[in-house]
Parts: C-alpha cells; structure tokens; sequence
C-alpha cells in the first residue's frame, strides 16, 4: 500500500510550516509563505522519488499511480490542491478505464486517438477534451524524463507527433459557447441551494468583478479597509508570473458583503467551508458547488443527475448495454447543464459589461486587472485610480 503523502502543517506555537516524513518534523518557513510552499514541493517531490519502486513491464494502472502521487506533490497552490489537480484525476480515471492493464510502453499514437474518441462519446467538450488529452501526453512525458520507460518508440512518436487533438469542425466533439454575462434573476435563484460561503463569494464577485481563483483564497491580511474604497491584494492570481500585482477594489456593496466574514484570525480564509478557516475552497469545488445549486434550482432530472444510479437499475442489462446508457445519459447531462448551469467566471463578465456601459472600455480593463506585462509601473497608479473610481460607483 502507497503511503498517504505527508500534510503541509501550521506549527501553532512558532507560526511555522511543517511537514513530517517518516517521523521526522522538518520546517519550512512562515506558515503561508510563498517560499514555505516551494520547499514544501521540493521536499515531498524528493520524499516520492525515494518511496517509488519501478516495477518491470510497467503497466498503464500503475503509471498513473505514479504520476498521481507527483501531481499531488507538483500541483499545489497556497497549500491547497490547484484546479488541474482535479483535472489530472479525471484524466486518469478515463485513462484506466479501457486502458489499466495495457503496458505503457505499447501506448502510442493510434491509442491516443482511441482514447480521445473515447472522450467524445462521453459528450465532453472539445476543448475540456484536448486539456485531458494534454494531461494524458504529460504524463507520458514525465514517465519518459523519470526513465520509468526508458526508450519506448510508441510513446516518443506520440508526443513528437500533433496526433489526438479535437480540432474545431473536425470531430463530433460539442463545441462550449462563448462565455457570457449571467442574468441577476438566474443568479439569485441558487441563493437558497447553495452552501453561505459559497453565496458570499457570489455576492463579493458580483460587486467586484474579481477573479474565481482570487476570491476563494481571500484573506483578512490580504486586505486594505483604511479608504473608502478597499483594497484586496491576492497572495497569488492568475498574471502573477508577470511580476506584477494585482489589486482588486471593494466599494460599499462588496464591504458590506466582506463585514459578514471577516475573522479576528487575519491569516484564515474568510470564504473556508471548514469553521477554522485554514482550508479555502478550490476554483472548481466553488465552481462545482455553484453547479449543483443550479441542478436544483432548475429541475435537473434525476436520471442524469445520478447516472451511476440510473445505470444500477438495469438488472438485466449487459455491461456493454449499461455503458452505452451512461455514455447517453452523459450527452444529455451535458445539454443540460449548458442550458441551464452557469459558472462563477459569467459574473465577472456580468461586472464586466456594466463596468464598460457606464465607465468604458479602458476603466473595465483596469478595474478587471487586464494591464499587459509591458505597460510600465508609471501607470499602475493611474490605473489604480480609475478602478477606485469605477468600484466607488457600481462596487
């Protein structure tokens, strides 16, 4: 049995970070710390690489089994699992279905595709279906880097080759629409389905115009409440990369929405699902939870809400019948959801076309955080202002 991959760990008394591998407490930094995290990656990173025992003939099942313990080392954020790591557990999952005992040296280009029509007739997206295939080739790529299968021919002619990818028009792959502005009347019909963090961080978005990502990991030290207008400075967001900070203004809507959850704790997540606030959540369990809430709201059929369900009920059927059924049910739950679901990223566009209405372009660019990497610092001030001034009006 693998062993449980060792905590990221607040030292109470010190305020220091801590993971313990094999008894041994070994420190890291200022607890939420960028530089405490990246010696956490390092360390478990290397604690992973001395655990893993290369079996011979290494089958698909037990590369993945590998590589899902580097990616719960490698994609980490804050502490907290990113949102690819969720997508790195779907694509696994997909990927062992057919293929858990196929020898991983075998899998290549023609196998690629297969399991890239695979994911068709699940119903997926085009696009959501070329970022599992990415993470499938990652693998793969990792595999040969680590010398888990050194010198394998099928997997070097797939990751050398453009093959798999779902090309516009040219696959049976449903397209997604265009992001846009949800309707207030849509949004607050999930009030009452929703768990109140999740609601917060709706309302908070709905004022602000800010980021998913930025706002689950939002903190009391994070923030600025000595103006009129507040500031939010994300530990961590999207164009960080640039060097560049990101500062999110909050007027009298967004405050008084943040006065329900500040906590005495300035280092605590305010939007947590846990009491303590040490856990924030995730981009796509916000996501999946605003999801849910609009299942309900709207009337999802029970048969595609629960397919594993609907499918258990088949006692006479085969096993290819059940998983023709679920494939079919899936397409649906997918027409329904695009019908009827909507994701926290519409109300950042929501703010977004009222920023632009009554502002113009320019003041939604600066008040969404869309400055280029190239623009130089002597405009961040005026930028600055001009998001000040659009937040202390519709904020």
């Amino acid at each position: 049995m693998s062993k449980k991959i060792p905590a990221y760990c607040r030292h109470k008394a010190s305020g220091q970070a801590y993971a313990s591998l094999d008894g041994k407490r070994c420190y890291l930094g200022k607890h939420g710390s960028p530089e405490s995290h990246r010696k956490y990656a390092d360390l478990i990173s290397g604690w992973q690489q001395e655990q893993t025992t290369i079996p011979k003939d290494l089958k698909v099942r037990q590369l993945t089994a590998f590589y899902w313990k580097h990616a719960q080392g490698y994609y980490v954020k804050n502490g907290s699992p990113s949102g690819h790591l969720h997508m790195v557990q779907v694509a696994l999952k997909y990927l062992n279905a057919e293929n858990r005992n196929l020898l991983a040296a075998e899998f290549g280009p023609k196998r690629l595709m297969l399991f890239r029509d695979q994911l068709i007739d699940r119903g997926l997206s085009r696009k959501y279906i070329n970022d599992l295939v990415s993470v499938v080739k990652r693998m793969f790529r990792w595999a040969l880097e680590s010398e888990l299968v050194p010198g394998a021919q099928n997997i070097q002619a797939m990751l050398t080759r453009g093959v798999a990818w779902a090309k516009k028009g040219r696959t049976k792959a449903r397209e997604t629409p265009r992001v846009k502005p949800v309707a207030e009347a849509v949004v607050d019909a999930i009030r009452e389905h929703v768990p109140p963090q999740v609601w917060g961080m709706i309302e908070l978005q709905r004022w602000t115009g800010m980021r998913p990502g930025e706002v689950v990991i939002m903190r009391g030290c994070d923030l600025n409440t000595s103006g009129e207008v507040w500031e939010y400075i994300p530990q961590s967001h999207k164009t960080e990369h640039h060097d560049r900070d990101r500062v999110v203004c909050i007027g009298k809507n967004g405050q008084a929405v943040l006065r329900e959850w500040l906590r005495p704790e300035l280092d605590r997540f305010l939007f947590s699902p846990r009491s303590d606030g040490l856990k924030p959540y995730r981009r796509d369990s916000y996501t999946s939870a605003i999801r849910r809430g609009c299942e309900i709201a709207f009337g999802m059929p029970g048969e595609l809400r629960d397919i594993g369900r609907t499918t258990a009920k088949m006692k006479d059927a085969t096993e290819e019948e059940r998983l023709q059924e679920r494939e079919r049910l899936a397409r649906e739950a997918a027409i329904w959801r695009e019908a009827h679901c909507w994701s926290p990223n519409q109300l950042r566009h929501s703010f977004a076309t009222r920023a632009r209405r009554e502002f113009g372009l320019e003041a939604a660019r600066v008040t969404l955080g869309h400055s280029s990497a190239a623009v130089s610092e002597i405009y961040a001030e005026r930028d600055q202002e001009a998001a000040r001034a659009v937040v202390a009006r519709i904020g």
